[in-house]
């Protein structure tokens, strides 16, 4: 058996996204060497990222509590792109005993044809029988979205509003209805986003660039606002507009991959509404499991997987393009122009792109 396999994967650099061929050991330990089917493009996450590195959109301020690593967006130049691939097992390491040669697995693996992974239900789950490997990709973006619902409280018959129907927000907005929340409204300013939500399961949508946005809301919630409102947008402009439709004493949860500042007047914006501003970051989830705390980064992602298997979460729907893994640096290019204009207000070109997948030969 060879000792390494030829691989390829998608790199981020300054000015520039390229496919880079390299060498990938075979498995050994506790490893697990995955042939990727499929990989699902977090928009939010890596398109935010490459369009700070390439043109400095959106503010990015050093954090002495949460370091920059490589593995958690580094957002310097060259990194690696993608953290949700579907494939095959085709090789394991002699101290792997939950997965085995030929098992179909998801793991939080880059854009790439190959991948080595650590035998670890944080990184790596099997998927199961009656899932497909499209519908696998889903679970990690779906598991960001159930730690934003968890974040927001939400309790039966609470009004839910998620502003942004991308596939974090569409997913957010699901959870939100199995969660209890009554009525869950989509807003978002491309009407063919919100006829998908609606078709998931929003119970009203708004096109907040055609009708008046604080307007529609209090006229689906008696007038109250949103007891919970989850950003998934991941502009900073949004998180105003979000305050505005929360009720009096409500929750707005930031979701979305915010970079930026927002200027807000603190005393009628937020001190005499008495609202709640959450961070939403899944990353921050434990990975121990204690009394204080059982929902778990793996737990969560089992979780999402076991939702999707039984089709009380839907991603189908959400699968807008898929396009060849060699295409990948076009389509990257397209959606980080379309994020550029999103922060300027004009009309992006990627708003038709949802569920944006890379296939492999």
């Amino acid at each position: 058996m060879a000792e390494s396999v030829e691989a390829r994967r998608l790199m981020l650099y300054k000015n520039s996204v390229e496919i880079e061929k390299t060498r990938l050991p075979m498995p050994a330990g506790n490893d697990i060497l995955i042939k990727t089917r499929y990989s699902l493009v977090s928009i939010g996450t890596e398109i935010g990222c490459y369009a700070y590195v390439k043109w400095g959109v959106g503010e990015v301020k050093d954090d002495p509590f949460l370091p920059l690593r490589e593995d958690n967006c580094p957002l310097t130049a060259p990194m690696g792109a993608g953290y949700a691939a579907a494939g095959d097992v085709i090789a394991v390491g002699e101290r792997v005993q939950s997965i085995k040669t030929g098992d179909r697995v998801i793991a939080c693996a880059g854009h790439g044809d190959y991948a080595v992974c650590p035998d670890d239900p944080g990184t790596v789950l099997k998927i199961p029988d009656n899932v497909n490997y499209k519908q696998a990709t889903f679970n990690t973006l779906a598991s960001v979205a159930l730690h934003g619902v968890r974040r927001g409280s939400i309790k039966i018959g609470e009004s839910v509003t998620v502003m942004g129907a991308g596939v974090v927000g569409l997913l957010a907005m699901q959870l939100a209805k199995l969660n209890g929340g009554y009525p869950v409204i989509v807003a978002d300013i491309e009407d063919t986003r919100l006829a998908l939500a609606k078709k998931l399961g929003a119970d009203h949508t708004i096109n907040s660039r055609k009708s008046p946005l604080v307007d529609g809301i209090l006229k689906l919630t008696e007038n109250r606002g949103s007891a919970c409102v989850i950003e998934a947008v991941g502009i900073p402009s949004v998180l105003k507009s979000a305050m505005r439709i929360a009720e009096t004493g409500g929750r707005v949860v930031v979701m979305g991959s915010v970079r930026g500042e927002v200027s807000l007047d603190l005393f009628h914006d937020l001190t005499w509404r008495e609202l709640s501003i959450i961070g939403a970051q899944q990353p921050r989830n434990p990975l121990v499991d204690t009394i204080y705390h059982h929902f778990t980064q793996q737990q969560s992602r089992r979780y999402c997987l076991d939702l999707i298997s039984r089709g009380e979460l839907m991603v189908d729907d959400m699968i807008t393009h898929e396009i060849p893994f060699d295409k990948g640096p076009e389509m990257y290019e397209t959606l980080a122009a379309g994020r550029r204009t999103a922060f300027s207000d004009e009309d992006g070109g990627y708003r038709d792109m949802i569920g944006v997948l890379f296939k492999y030969e």
